[in-house]
């Protein structure tokens, strides 16, 4: 989503400033795909913000046509961007409506378990799909 750098030859004209920027960018990916770093909004809000200075605000949809187990799907979800994923394989289409579908339809929502309702509350700060998952979730007055 984000042109290289020699694409744009009015901000960065010579070899050294396209490469310090590849660098820059490089960096902020490398942030992205550390496992340590998955819960850490404020790392997707940086890839966002970079993804809007290339695109605009009006940001583009993903279709994986091929999805397989959903991977190119997830990740944009994790970015903020609105996905589609298809396959012809039906496990591959179980496995993004679990990863993908689902979640999404439960976002920021208390917990669907009636036991974790009855124990926390219908009115939970419920933040993703911790609600779904029954993770973390804690009552508004406790935030």
């Amino acid at each position: 989503m984000i042109d290289d750098p020699s694409e744009h030859p009015e901000k960065f004209p010579t070899p050294e400033t396209q490469q310090a920027e590849r660098e820059r960018l490089f960096a902020l990916i490398d942030e992205l795909v550390k496992w340590e770093n998955s819960g850490k909004q404020e790392i997707f809000s940086r890839a966002l913000d970079e993804i809007k200075a290339a695109v605009g605000d009006d940001l583009p949809a993903v279709l994986d046509p091929f999805a397989g187990g959903g991977t190119i799907p997830l990740e944009a979800q994790r970015l903020g961007l609105k996905a589609f994923a298809a396959d012809l394989n039906p496990v591959a289409v179980m496995i993004n409506k679990a990863m993908i579908e689902l979640p999404a339809k439960f976002k920021n929502l208390p917990p669907v378990n009636p036991d974790a309702r009855a124990t926390i509350g219908s009115q939970s700060n419920c933040h993703g799909a911790q609600g779904l998952a029954n993770v973390n979730c804690f009552l508004l007055d406790n935030v």
